[in-house]
């Protein structure tokens, strides 16, 4: 008779409560993966960022330089 009692609510029968726990694990280290990934492109652009300005700003100076000299 309790084959053919109804789980209940949130509740499931048999190996589907480990495939929903391993995918749960599955779930979290991805998240943290992801997360992971995130933060070092976040870094990676900050310093390229900073780079590129620092380049930007010489090219700038030198056009400036180029621009104000006088040609006889």
């Amino acid at each position: 008779m309790d084959q053919w009692r109804t789980p209940a609510p949130g509740r499931v029968f048999g190996p589907v409560i480990m495939n929903r726990r391993r995918f749960s694990e599955l779930e979290d280290e991805a998240s943290v993966f992801l997360s992971l990934v995130v933060s070092c492109g976040m870094i990676l652009v900050a310093i390229l960022g900073w780079w590129m300005w620092k380049i930007f700003a010489q090219i700038g100076e030198a056009m400036v330089a180029i621009t104000s000299i006088e040609i006889p």
